[in-house]
């Protein structure tokens, strides 16, 4: 099957098309989440009366930003928290040292998930898969913006770089962990 076919088969998945179709619930969900937030409300704000042992949380980029404060946040309420960063060691073992001593929370780890290899993707997943029989919330937070004085515009996969890494690699990335999202009834986050 063609790469273009394939593509066109992973964005028509019938989870795919659910979700969009959730959309409406989703931005009335939001709307009375609004309600109850403001620019100041923290992560720890929102998960305050939670309890998350035994939860299952994948972050792809939680090494630094928004994707770190997530996991921070995760971890202290004692979730199982799997970064995807494109390496595992360096500031990549750094960010999970920090999460864990910050947090005392052992079950924080990092795997290697490279946006923009396709086959990469494919590896992480196989790695949630065998790893762990479920995924309670899957937040694609990693992203770029295509610099090409720095790195090739396109992807070895043959799509541009930014497209890749931003949204074809996440939405494979859903597909693929989509039967442990529904043993938990799992949700995916999207940071844009």
């Amino acid at each position: 099957q063609d790469l273009s076919g394939q593509i066109r088969r992973i964005a028509l998945a019938p989870q795919v098309v659910v979700a969009m179709r959730s959309l409406k619930v989703f931005w009335c969900l939001f709307s009375v989440a609004q309600a109850a937030c403001s620019n100041t409300t923290t992560a720890q704000d929102v998960l305050a009366d939670r309890d998350l042992t035994g939860q299952v949380h994948v972050i792809t980029g939680g090494d630094s930003g928004i994707g770190f404060a997530a996991a921070k946040a995760l971890a202290a309420k004692n979730a199982t928290v799997v970064l995807g960063c494109r390496g595992t060691t360096g500031k990549y073992a750094e960010a999970v040292a920090n999460i864990s001593k910050a947090t005392g929370n052992s079950k924080v780890s990092v795997l290697v998930l490279d946006l923009s290899s396709f086959s990469s993707v494919r590896n992480f997943a196989a790695q949630l898969i065998k790893q762990f029989p479920r995924i309670d919330a899957l937040q694609c937070n990693a992203g770029i913006e295509n610099n090409p004085e720095f790195l090739p515009p396109h992807t070895a996969d043959g799509f541009e770089r930014t497209f890749q890494v931003n949204y074809l690699s996440h939405l494979l990335l859903v597909e693929l962990v989509f039967p442990l999202l529904k043993h938990s009834s799992g949700r995916v986050v999207i940071t844009a």
